[in-house]
């Protein structure tokens, strides 16, 4: 659920198509929920909240977070060493993707 302003519905649409982009690149992603409807989010109004809300939905993917790792492995730099190392595979599949990735219509 998203606060009010922070992405206009293009931007989140955009960003949660990209996602999916990566995804299908190889890059481990949360999987995007589509909405019943077949959308990538949908507009909320609650009781008591004056303006609608964005809400979208991820699959979980099981993980820690990169403090606890760095906190479990003070004591060993090597395997600090491999976890930076598989951080930095990580971003160059990003940048790999995001630089051959023909963007869809309307994205921002």
């Amino acid at each position: 659920m998203h606060r009010p302003g922070y992405h206009s519905d293009d931007a989140l649409r955009s960003e949660l198509q990209w996602i999916r982009a990566l995804g299908e690149h190889g890059v481990e992603v949360p999987e995007v929920v589509n909405t019943g409807g077949g959308a990538l989010f949908k507009r909320v109004r609650m009781g008591g909240v004056p303006e609608s809300r964005q809400v979208d939905v991820f699959e979980w993917i099981e993980g820690k977070h990169l403090g606890e790792l760095e906190e479990q492995f003070a004591d060993d730099p090597r395997s600090l060493a491999r976890i930076y190392a598989r951080v930095g595979e990580i971003a160059a599949r990003i940048h790999e993707q995001g630089l051959a990735w023909p963007r869809p219509p309307g994205f921002v």
